[in-house]
């Protein structure tokens, strides 16, 4: 490909955009024409497409006998036809009055009806002549009809989407190019199944199959889609993961592959042109002959200089078809040898379109035999990488080929079977198209999970040291055999216990030229960088200069990699709870999905130092152990140790010489892994330190810089951290100024919340900002307290993991009506403490917002407010204030407070109840402390 990545990705996308758009335009036609045409729902053969142009539909007239003429053989589910009466197996004598074998008059009726109009049949039931009227409706009234488009359109959309997915992932590639080819052309195959699939087989009831050209013009080009499909996936089981060899050679294999399924077709069509054009062009006819002649004259002159015909042709594929096509054009004179060239001409038809569903047939059976073969003559890693593809293209393949035989031989065979049960047919016709669906899925999972465009560098390198080793020994034994003959030649021994004596001493008097090979070998390709006090000199720089784990984690691999000359290494460092891969060299992309718990030696095998440090594999039976070391291919565990804590470890593969880990490799890995601890260490003061002012700055961004002032009523809030952060979270909205809806909004209605997230730190902080912004784009004053609680709930519950929750209450108030709504989802319940000093708590509500109660019921309650009324929401930082004897505060000392200062304005009761948690709590707050207050004015 000419372009750069850039400007490929661009092309794609704009060719990707305009399928879609095309797609849609597609199926709008479609669904203009169902509607304005309408359709009966049952299809009927027919003999009389004999008289017609079609060459199709001669074939099926041969295929046809006089006894089904009119036979019905299909009736959709849930169609007119299917409520009329008729059933398959009757036989349709006449349709308004026409002749069911006169092709002109039933055309007539196809281009002449429309949806709403009668369609009147009088057709044969078991001998009985019967008369029914049956109105033309959408297909769209028909659910199946519906499916079915619906599951063809999205499986085509999932084509498109699934070949830009990769495309954009490897713009480089020819395979993924070939691969997003094959996924725009099913994605094509798709779409005019979807618009055209009932129409094909004549559902509209008015013409039998084939007797519509235009109809079978797109059957046809929908079957050749299908080829041309099955062309691109064999071509692209040919290139992947790899190009295969025999390949490389031969670049006219992939040109005969994509066009010989398209000769039978194009031969045929040269046959019509020749009788076409050879009786309206003079000379027509000697022209194509001369032409020919010249073509086998150079071919044959070809064969001479090339050592035979067959490499000439079959060199050339363009050339080899285009003499073929050349000689159908030339057959002219021999057509008109035949008595009746009509049926002649149906019968090639036909047999070109057999000749292209066979080809389809039999290129899917080589897809799955190719990327077999490459299974089975893979190695370990690519094996495992080529299983996904492999079976998901066998599976859909496989399911195919069931759905289309099962299908043919129920309507052959059972047809009753159909009739007993319709929708059965139409079931089996979208279950193969889903059958489609692994291919690409299970294609795209492997080219982007497990890299399969992608072999790695180290797999790279060690394919070519095993090759040239492999020269070694083979020359060292070719040698040994030759040397031996020669010496046994020159003494004339005929002994073979002599012979064989004399060939091991040879062999044995050249080991050490064998071992300076190999030496040489190991040296050339498998030299080290840098000395091993480079090497961690170069560690401890990265370790200095890290900024996080990851980056770090990847370096020290490849630098221990490249240091040891190792077949792979897996740095494991401490993510949340557990040890996770965070860099690889050589692995499958699996190992960064394992886990290992850190309180646990995760690989006790043989300790080689008391300390616990370097640990070799285990002896002994499978087990989990055992496992864990064959999925991370290694030969040495190097634990990383933080004050007796084990932060993270090395996995090492065998070295590329396969010889042994030597004591100075040991302890390479062993300061490579004390570093990688000390860099734990320093990256988690950093990140705690950094945590608390970033969590702290996105509290304090949460909270309102002022609060708004409303008619009716004061409020005022405290936000007060225990430390650096908070879990708390509080929000008054007026909605008089967000005005972001249509709704008439009375100057004093606003709403009040306030919320408490389970947890500390950085992740409780990013839960209430979720929290904050999901309140924002929900709050209206239009929604009722339980509306936005539950649009508030959707949000913040797909945040929360484990067992993590968010106490929450949403207040909406309108002083001016004297009402007050709210729903209270699992916090404490507010206080609204009456002029008179009576006490109503706002309990009404449901459970907290959490991932395990994300069904669960939330309901509002109504109170009334009145000037001189008090409203105080707070949270348990407040209300659980601890003495240092370890005594709570507790909400009914909190309520005795609020009645006795209820006459202090808002900011003065704040205040108090500030100071009082304060004081009860001998000045050290153990928990968050927020509260807002609302006062009620005349």
């Amino acid at each position: 490909m000419i372009f750069k990545p850039r400007t490929r990705k661009l092309i794609v996308l704009g060719l990707t955009a305009a399928l879609v758009v095309a797609s849609l335009l597609v199926l709008r036609s479609g669904l203009e024409r169902w509607q304005r045409d309408g359709w009966v729902g049952l299809a009927f053969f027919s003999l009389s497409m004999a008289k017609g142009d079609s060459g199709a539909g001669q074939l099926l007239t041969s295929l046809v006998t006089v006894e089904k003429q009119g036979e019905v053989f299909l009736i959709h589910p849930d169609s007119p036809a299917s409520r009329s009466g008729i059933h398959v197996g009757d036989r349709i004598l006449s349709i308004n009055g026409v002749d069911v074998g006169d092709p002109e008059g039933l055309n007539d009726l196809d281009r002449t009806l429309r949806r709403g109009e009668s369609v009147v049949y009088v057709y044969d039931q078991g001998g009985v002549q019967r008369r029914v009227d049956v109105v033309l409706e959408s297909p769209l009234a028909s659910p199946p009809h519906v499916a079915g488009v619906v599951i063809a359109f999205l499986v085509g959309w999932i084509y498109l989407g699934i070949s830009l997915l990769v495309f954009w992932a490897k713009p480089g590639s020819s395979s993924a190019f070939v691969f997003y080819l094959m996924c725009i052309v099913g994605a094509a195959s798709f779409f005019s199944i979807g618009v055209a699939e009932n129409d094909m087989v004549g559902l509209r009831g008015l013409v039998s199959i084939g007797g519509d050209s235009s109809n079978m013009a797109v059957y046809l080009a929908t079957v050749a889609i299908g080829v041309l499909l099955a062309n691109l996936l064999l071509h692209f089981s040919l290139i992947f993961p790899r190009r295969r060899l025999w390949l490389e050679g031969r670049p006219e294999a992939l040109v005969w592959l994509h066009t010989l399924p398209f000769l039978p077709v194009l031969g045929f069509l040269a046959l019509v042109g020749a009788v076409v054009l050879g009786d309206s062009v003079p000379g027509w006819t000697p022209l194509c002959l001369v032409a020919t002649a010249a073509a086998c004259v150079w071919v044959a002159t070809r064969a001479r200089r090339e050592g035979g015909l067959w490499q000439t042709l079959s060199r050339r594929p363009l050339v080899s078809q285009g003499l073929a096509l050349l000689a159908a054009a030339s057959a002219e004179p021999l057509i008109d040898l035949v008595p009746e060239p009509g049926a002649l001409f149906g019968l090639l038809a036909g047999l070109a379109f057999i000749a292209l569903v066979v080809v389809s047939l039999v290129y899917s059976v080589l897809t799955c035999v190719v990327l077999m073969s490459s299974y089975r003559a893979s190695g370990v890693e690519e094996r495992y990488q080529l299983r996904w593809p492999v079976w998901g293209t066998t599976l859909s393949l496989a399911a195919t080929v069931f759905v289309v035989l099962l299908v043919s031989a129920l309507t052959t065979f059972q047809p009753q079977v159909f009739e007993a049960w319709p929708k059965l047919h139409i079931a089996l016709g979208q279950l193969g198209k889903l059958a489609y669906l692994p291919i690409p899925i299970s294609f795209a999972f492997g080219i982007l999970k497990y890299r399969l465009l992608d072999i790695d560098v180290v797999l790279r390198k060690a394919l070519v040291y095993a090759g040239v080793t492999g020269f070694v020994v083979a020359g060292y034994f070719l040698i040994v055999g030759g040397l031996g003959l020669v010496v046994v030649s020159l003494v004339n021994v005929e002994s073979q216990v002599v012979t064989v004596v004399a060939t091991l001493m040879v062999a044995a008097a050249l080991v050490p030229v064998r071992n300076l090979l190999q030496r040489w070998v190991d040296r050339r390709f498998y030299r080290r960088e840098a000395e091993y006090p480079e090497i961690l000199a170069a560690v401890r720089r990265d370790t200095l200069a890290a900024e996080a784990l990851g980056p770090l984690a990847q370096k020290l691999a490849e630098r221990v990699q490249r240091g040891l000359d190792v077949r792979s290494v897996a740095v494991f460092t401490v993510a949340g709870d557990m040890l996770a891969a965070r860099g690889k060299i050589g692995l499958r992309d699996e190992v960064l999905d394992l886990r290992f718990d850190p309180s646990k030696t995760p690989f006790s095998g043989s300790v080689v130092d008391e300390g616990e440090q370097m640990v070799r594999p285990p002896e002994g039976e499978d087990g989990a152990e055992r496992k864990a070391w064959r999925q991370l291919e290694a030969e040495r565990v190097v634990l990383a140790r933080l004050r007796g804590e084990t932060v993270g470890f090395l996995a090492v593969g065998r070295r590329m010489s396969r010889e042994d880990h030597g004591l100075d490799e040991e302890e390479l890995m062993r300061a490579v892994a004390d570093q990688l601890s000390l860099a734990v260490g320093e990256l988690r003061g950093r990140r705690r330190e950094g945590e608390m002012r970033q969590a702290f700055e996105i509290q304090r961004s949460l909270l309102p810089s002022c609060l708004p002032q409303v008619p009716g009523a004061e409020l005022a809030a405290t936000w007060r951290p225990a430390r650096e952060v908070s879990g708390d979270y509080y929000d008054v909205l007026a909605f008089n100024e967000l005005a972001t809806t249509g709704v008439p909004v009375g100057d004093g209605l606003f709403a009040v919340c306030i919320g408490d997230v389970s947890g500390k730190g950085m992740p409780a902080a990013l839960t209430m900002s979720s929290l904050q912004a999901a309140v924002r784009a929900t709050a209206a004053p239009d929604a009722t307290p339980d509306q936005v609680c539950r649009r508030v709930r959707r949000v913040v519950a797909s945040n929360l993991s484990g067992g993590k929750f968010v106490t929450f209450i949403y207040a909406l108030v309108d002083p001016e009506a004297g009402r007050l709504t709210y729903t209270n989802a699992g916090h404490n319940a507010p206080i609204l403490m009456r002029r008179d000093g009576e006490c109503e708590r706002l309990e009404t509500g449901g459970q907290a917002l959490a991932r395990l109660f994300a069904d669960g019921e939330l309901r509002h309650g109504a109170a009334v407010v009145r000037p001189g009324d008090r409203l105080v929401l707070f949270t348990d930082g407040v209300s659980e204030a601890q003495s240092p004897e370890g005594e709570q505060l507790g909400e009914e000392r909190l309520v005795e407070l609020v009645r006795e200062h209820r006459a202090q304005g808002v900011s003065g009761l704040a205040e108090v109840l500030v100071e009082e948690a304060r004081r009860f709590a001998a000045g050290e707050l153990s928990d968050d402390l927020t509260l807002v207050v609302v006062a009620f004015e005349a």
